[in-house]
């Protein structure tokens, strides 16, 4: 990636200094402003939404928990205009070799351009006063798919700019991300959604202190005695075991493919160590390595046989792959509680872990059966005509969320009435399991 100088410094400002590193994670935006932050949209027109706090349904946070970003989307401006939203940093000292750095990303499967500069000011700060303007942050670093080329990540990736020309004497700079889509909006021909997270500047070999991931667990059983899982069958995973060494047992290599707000059956089949051998399931929905309350399901307590239970979908998760936890104890159902994913006290038993993966919504033009729509825009009534068979119709809004799902809808017309006039992203899944994907606006 480009790697550009930045200027001398001509002056002091109220600053921060920058000697034990300046983190921002985001986790609440409503403080930016307090903390010497500045938002600016100054998109023309100008649209309903500036940055925003992150969505987890559209794609969850670079680190902590899934809305802990900050994002900013065609929303930026209203019909088709030119975007130009602006995050600026307060002032901080940098020295040579010091870094901005950043991560970003948008929606998987995307067809509509994003683009991020990123520019910073020396000396009295002066805001951009139009969407054409940029003020006082004429030093433009890098800028994030600038020929338009849907080359803007779409998982989360580093990106940084380094500090040079300004000596070993601490200097203050206002670094500014811009995001800036020419055509962008509802009715542009590009924009859609970024997320920022994990912000970072000073010394590189400051920018991970105190932001180490949680490492995952992995708890000891003592699964020799018949405390164990023989069988795990789910979605299709199907698999057959012995006691795992330790009683832990890394399947992350094998999957099962669910679709969002769906529910699953589940078989665990566990030995005979004791008269009550009960099986709890995690999903690490919030993708932090760590099995929290709402992510637990009770199966089912018994011995020597299989043990059959539910998995829900959660309608909101964001696509993508989750760790799986399932876990047999020798105890009895009171025993089997939320909190024991990474317990070793309980002594007998084995712990499994797998991966779900949930298909994404994204943009797929080209489909290898017949499909088409109509009309578009749309009223009440979308039509779909097709070759194959429709088992799913789901409709997102532009933020991600759910509004819309209709099961086995064969060829009947789609009801959109009780939509808001707006885009959305329609999601088709059909009986071979092929999802199709496409943009449709709601009148």
């Amino acid at each position: 990636m480009t790697k550009q100088l930045l200027y001398p410094f001509l002056s002091l400002l109220p600053l921060m200094g920058a000697a034990q590193g300046f983190h921002e994670g985001f986790t609440d935006i409503t403080l930016l402003e307090g903390n010497g932050w500045t938002l600016t949209n100054q998109s023309n027109p100008a649209g309903d939404a500036s940055w925003f706090q992150g969505n987890s349904s559209v794609f969850a946070a670079h680190g902590g928990a899934g809305t802990a970003y900050i994002a900013a989307n065609f929303q930026s401006t209203s019909g088709a205009g030119d975007i130009s939203n602006w995050l600026i940093t307060p002032a901080v000292n940098v020295v040579d070799g010091d870094i901005l750095a950043f991560w970003t990303r948008t929606t998987a499967g995307t067809q509509w351009n994003d683009r991020l500069e990123v520019r910073s000011s020396t000396g009295t700060m002066t805001l951009p006063a139009n969407s054409d303007d940029v003020g006082s942050f004429t030093t433009l670093h890098l800028v994030v798919n600038d020929d338009y080329d849907l080359s803007y990540p779409e998982t989360w990736t580093r990106f940084e700019v380094v500090v040079s020309g300004v000596g070993s004497t601490p200097a203050p700079i206002n670094f500014a991300l811009r995001y800036n889509v020419l055509n962008g909006g509802p009715d542009g021909t590009d924009s859609n959604y970024i997320g920022i997270d994990d912000l970072f500047i000073g010394n590189p070999d400051d920018e991970d202190e105190g932001t180490e991931p949680v490492e995952l667990c992995t708890p000891a059983l003592d699964c020799t005695d018949g405390d164990l899982i023989l069988n795990v069958t789910f979605a299709g995973i199907d698999n057959s075991t012995d006691c795992s060494p330790n009683g832990y047992g890394d399947f992350t290599a094998m999957m099962a493919t669910v679709a969002a707000g769906q529910s699953y059956p589940i078989s665990v089949t566990v030995g005979d160590g004791w008269s009550s051998e009960s099986v709890s399931v995690w999903v690490d929905w919030s993708g932090n390595d760590q099995f929290e309350e709402g992510e637990f399901t009770y199966i089912a307590t018994g011995t020597a046989e299989t043990l059959d239970g539910t998995i829900n979908i959660p309608a909101d998760v964001v696509p993508g792959d989750y760790l799986m936890r399932v876990r047999v104890a020798a105890v009895t159902n009171v025993g089997a509680t939320w909190d024991m994913a990474c317990d070793d006290a309980q002594g007998f038993g084995e712990t499994e872990d797998y991966t779900i993966s949930v298909g994404s919504v994204g943009i797929h033009p080209e489909a290898p059966i017949a499909f088409s729509f109509f009309p578009n825009p749309v009223n009440d009534v979308l039509n779909i005509s097709t070759d194959g068979k429709v088992v799913l119709v789901e409709a997102f809004n532009m933020t991600g969320q759910q509004v819309l799902s209709i099961a086995q809808p064969g060829g009947r017309p789609i009801n959109v009435s009780g939509l808001i006039g707006g885009v959305y992203v329609f999601r088709v899944v059909m009986d071979n399991g092929q999802v199709i994907t496409f943009k449709a606006t709601k009148d």
